[in-house]
């Protein structure tokens, strides 16, 4: 679903920093913090999926 202030339009990759800031906010973290945590978890998903083939 594409993110407020897009929706009904196309989604697209660029709108995951509008997901990021509504994640900041839902869980009172700052952006950046957000961004840490998930370039880490995508980093730990892409080295247990490189272990399994």
């Amino acid at each position: 679903m594409t993110p407020h202030p897009h929706r009904g339009g196309r989604n697209e990759p660029f709108y995951t920093t509008f997901v990021a800031t509504k994640i900041a906010e839902i869980l009172n973290l700052s952006e950046k913090e957000v961004e840490e945590l998930t370039t880490n978890n995508a980093k730990r998903l892409f080295k247990a999926l490189e272990s399994v083939n």
